[in-house]
């Protein structure tokens, strides 16, 4: 969330030093407190990776095609996901997807109300 913001911000700070950021911030502590608790039972942060499901590999064939499909419409990424586990990823030629940015996109889905679908 600061990255994203970090412009905007210090042009705040410059035009008035006393700004108040805490209505920018509205929200984010549950995202927060979700990624600084995922250091406590996820290794793949530590590891600078993320978890695979495992799936027969049919199976795994199959939501790539469909993927592949997805991401032949001009997508950067096209990523399928079973909680906090990668189903399938595919992305454009010659991008790539760090798996930092991949823990951070999916704790930012999981701990998000908007996002999830609760089967």
């Amino acid at each position: 969330m600061i990255l994203i913001l970090t412009k905007s911000v210090n042009r705040c700070f410059e035009k008035n030093p006393k700004f108040d950021m805490t209505p920018l911030l509205g929200g984010t502590d549950v995202v927060f407190s979700s990624l600084i608790h995922s250091f406590s039972w996820n290794p793949a942060t530590f590891l600078h990776a993320y978890t695979c499901l495992p799936l027969a590999y049919g199976t795994r064939q199959a939501a790539g095609a469909i993927l592949h499909d997805v991401a032949d419409s001009g997508v950067l990424f096209a990523i399928l996901m079973c909680k906090h586990k990668v189903v399938s990823l595919v992305g454009a030629q010659k991008a790539s997807l760090h798996p930092d940015d991949m823990l951070l996109l999916s704790n930012f889905i999981m701990s998000s109300e908007s996002f999830r679908q609760d089967i």
